[in-house]
């Protein structure tokens, strides 16, 4: 084994002579030149100053302008950093790697993404901003009363600190294995620097650090497809490829809920989990809520969706470009990389690592994917701590951003120590999918319980939650147990493992060999426990609200001529009183009208 320049060079194709020399799940690493650590470093520098500007020379901080930026902020670059907090790590190599071992069903997230972003714009955006409030859990201490909007505080909170760490992990992996660096240090270490920026910068710096971190990343995804595509052989080479190996069957329309991945499983999954969240996340609530108008949150939500598409998309065609370099030589079986989620930032090094410049761009890049996710959560989750448990006992409005900077700090530092739990599971997208419906599930059916249920009381609201958290927690643990969601097609079946592969009989002869492998059909696993992960949160919603509306009639459904319109989404007000509607319509007219000037003086 030896380097020529930034190319890993092999000696003997696939065959592994001496396994000490396996680090973190390679055989060798790539040291990085100074190129790539100026490139990686200059990241940093440039996230830090953003921060550093914001927090010394930008206005006198109150708690407003820490958490929604003054509600002054731009479109785009509000735009782009909803777009960065919903990419990270997992989305640049958890996606690829997904891919790899399972076909690209993964990218109908994008044409329901059009469905998802509809619903989130007439149907919560118009709430969220004609109340004109702080925090998303606010609304439903109006809706219901304050024990609902503690509760719903404290499972957000606890979804982020399950969320986060995997979002850490991931790109501290990715450097580590190409620096040979302890995966420990660079994780303290890159963690305290957007723990300081995030710190001290509030919303603002986030907010423009997630700018910069956005065109990072997709420079790094745009120079590694073009560079590794023309390497192997150009675009419809990488598609054939995927073609013939069952890799772009997206229209896998078995409907049983039970198959790890098909149309349906997909686009249910993704239409319930990407809309809860936009639609029950305090960061994406804090950016609709940080520009002026409802019309400006609306439009942040277009670029969006242009944004997530296009990554999403990206992330995809990575997963075949992996397959059709590695086809007949995967590098787990090879022992290479122990997982399939290593395999990303191998392909950069072994396939295009020569190019200069361009791992330290890769790293950079997943590390600001994961960075502007972090950044965004710290920022939301101190917010949330001191909006809803602290703001309460009486502290004055000067010490809030003071309070809100210590939080950060002491979030960062839990969820780092939460890292060394990460690293020891598996998969992450499959990860990240549970830990997302587990926790997010019973969140997202508080806020849909209120706005799409003119009657839903209060206790209804928490049955609803209740439910959702137990059911799932009972699916995910029963899961997890009976190791059932793993990968279901083959690499390859009947084709020697002897690499490079450079005979296209293999290709020719990889549909007749192509089998699928079934789920596990074990007496012993209950069938619930087979749920595809990508429908655990849509099942935990759909349970949630027929629990909810149930207690509710048991208990005494609320009248809805005392329900306040405007806590009530707009296309559902036809169930309330015409008189109560029509006043609230006039009070929503007069307050965009107000809105509007203020713009124009301030103009």
């Amino acid at each position: 084994m030896q380097f020529l320049g930034a190319k890993l060079i092999r000696e003997e194709d696939c065959e592994i002579k001496d396994e000490n020399k396996m680090a973190d799940g390679m055989h060798n690493v790539l040291e990085f030149d100074w190129i790539n650590y100026s490139v990686f470093f200059a990241m940093l520098l440039s996230s830090t100053l953003i921060g550093i500007y914001f927090g010394c020379c930008g206005k006198k901080q109150t708690a407003s302008e820490y958490l929604l930026g003054g509600k002054k902020m731009k479109v785009l670059p509000v735009a782009l950093s909803l777009v960065a907090s919903h990419i990270s790590g997992t989305t640049l190599i958890g996606v690829p790697s997904e891919v790899y071992t399972d076909g690209s069903l993964y990218w109908l997230v994008v044409p329901t993404l059009i469905f998802v972003c509809l619903f989130v714009s007439y149907f919560f955006i118009p709430v969220y901003c004609n109340l004109n409030i702080t925090s998303a859990y606010e609304y439903l201490e109006l809706r219901f009363n304050r024990s609902i909007r503690s509760l719903a505080s404290m499972f957000y909170l606890i979804h982020c600190f399950l969320f986060l760490p995997p979002m850490i992990y991931v790109p501290s992996l990715s450097l580590s294995q190409v620096t040979g660096i302890n995966l420990h240090i660079i994780t303290v270490g890159v963690t305290a620097i957007c723990v300081f920026y995030t710190m001290i910068g509030g919303l603002k710096a986030v907010i423009w650090t997630d700018f910069l971190q956005t065109v990072i990343t997709i420079a790094a995804c745009l120079a590694i497809m073009i560079i590794g595509t023309l390497d192997i052989g150009g675009f419809t080479h990488v598609m054939k490829t995927a073609s013939d190996g069952g890799r772009l069957d997206i229209f896998k329309m078995d409907p049983n809920p039970f198959q790890r991945s098909t149309f349906w499983t997909v686009t249910m999954g993704s239409l319930f989990s990407w809309t809860s969240g936009l639609a029950s996340s305090q960061g994406s609530i804090q950016r609709f809520m940080a520009v002026p108008t409802v019309k400006d949150a609306q439009k942040v939500l277009l670029i969006y969706f242009f944004g997530i598409s296009f990554m999403m998309s990206t992330s995809v065609y990575g997963g075949l470009l992996l397959y059709a370099s590695y086809l007949g030589c995967d590098p787990v079986e090879q022992k290479i990389v122990t997982k399939a989620d290593q395999m990303f930032p191998y392909f950069v090094l072994d396939r295009i690592g020569y190019v200069p410049a361009l791992p330290g761009l890769f790293v950079a890049g997943v590390f600001s994917a994961a960075l502007s996710s972090l950044s965004t959560a710290l920022n939301t989750m101190a917010g949330t701590i001191y909006e809803d448990y602290i703001k309460i006992r009486g502290v004055s409005e000067e010490k809030a951003p003071l309070i809100m900077k210590i939080l950060v700090v002491v979030i960062g530092i839990l969820c780092v120590l939460m890292v060394f739990v990460v690293e020891k599971l598996g998969n992450i997208l499959p990860l990240s999918y549970m830990i997302a419906g587990v926790t997010g599930a019973p969140l997202f059916a508080m806020f849909l319980f209120g706005m799409l249920v003119p009657i839903g009381n209060a206790k209804g609201a928490l049955a609803a939650s209740f439910s959702s958290m137990i059911f799932l927690g009972w699916i995910a643990i029963g899961s997890s147990m009976s190791k059932v969601n793993q990968m279901t097609k083959p690499i390859y079946e009947g084709i020697p493992s002897t690499c490079p592969i450079s005979n296209e009989t293999f290709v020719q002869n990889l549909q007749s060999n192509f089998t699928e492998t079934p789920l596990p059909e074990e007496d012993d696993v209950f069938i619930m426990f087979k749920l595809s992960y990508m429908l655990y949160k849509a099942f935990g919603i759909v349970f949630s609200l027929i629990v909810g509306i149930i207690v509710c009639y048991l208990t005494g459904p609320t009248d809805p001529a005392t329900v306040d319109p405007r806590l009530i989404s707009p296309p559902m007000r036809i169930f309330l009183p015409a008189k109560i509607v029509k006043e609230c319509e006039n009070a929503d007219k007069k307050l965009m009208e107000e809105q509007k000037f203020d713009i124009d003086c301030k103009s």
